[in-house]
């Protein structure tokens, strides 16, 4: 994990698709963990609570205001309404609350050769809805009701 991804979360945080990486904020001491995904796994020992939920299908399983961070990593492309699921993370941060997204470098030579190449010969059975450029993510986070820190 990087250290600066770590120093960026604060207060209670939601990990939105924790299941592939579990140990990401193992040494999170700042507050809570909370995780939810598709897969149902066995909690880890430093997640206050785990759940497992259907973006595609199910709201985030939250209150409103309920987060102070919603981190989601790598999991917007593969959901099949990305704004939807921007919305309920809105929704479920409280007012001046933190959304760290991460998401692939569309323009990355690797990205290029993975789309192109191995699924034309279907050598990757790759579940990516779409890929987002910063102009598509700045937009769909705007329509979500999201503020663009400086």
């Amino acid at each position: 994990m990087h250290r600066a991804r770590l120093d960026l979360l604060r207060g209670k945080v939601l990990e939105i698709g924790f299941a592939q990486t579990p140990d990401n904020f193992k040494d999170y001491t700042k507050g809570e963990l909370y995780g939810i995904d598709v897969q149902e796994v066995e909690k880890p020992l430093w997640y206050r609570e785990t759940q497992k939920t259907d973006l595609n299908r199910e709201p985030i399983p939250y209150g409103d205001s309920f987060f102070d961070t919603v981190f989601v990593g790598d999991l917007i492309l593969h959901v099949a309404n990305p704004l939807a699921l921007l919305t309920e993370c809105n929704r479920v941060l409280k007012d001046n609350g933190r959304l760290i997204l991460v998401l692939i470098n569309p323009h990355y030579y690797w990205h290029i050769f993975t789309t192109v190449f191995l699924k034309y010969f279907n050598f990757t059975d790759d579940q990516h809805f779409c890929s987002f450029t910063r102009y598509d993510i700045r937009n769909i986070l705007r329509k979500s009701g999201f503020g663009l820190a400086k």
